[in-house]
């Protein structure tokens, strides 16, 4: 389990792209189907999924840029 942490912790812009990519192919895959049942149907679009994920994954980002930033500038002071 640590060896798998420190590699996510070394490689987590590599983690993090492969999460998305297999993400929207499962996104894909499954609104590609036709729903057997109404109760199954999708209510939104695809598009609408992962422009909900991609907005938060910008907000996941802004905050990470906001650590990083109060990081350097207590460094400075």
């Amino acid at each position: 389990m640590k060896n798998f942490k420190n590699f996510i912790s070394k490689h987590w812009i590599g983690c993090w792209i492969s999460a998305s990519v297999l993400f929207t192919l499962i996104i894909h895959f499954l609104f590609s189907f036709q729903a057997p049942n109404d109760f199954l149907t999708a209510k939104w679009d695809a598009g609408d999924l992962l422009a909900y994920a991609s907005t938060v994954t910008l907000g996941f980002l802004a905050i990470w840029q906001n650590k990083k930033k109060k990081m350097i500038l207590l460094r400075i002071d």
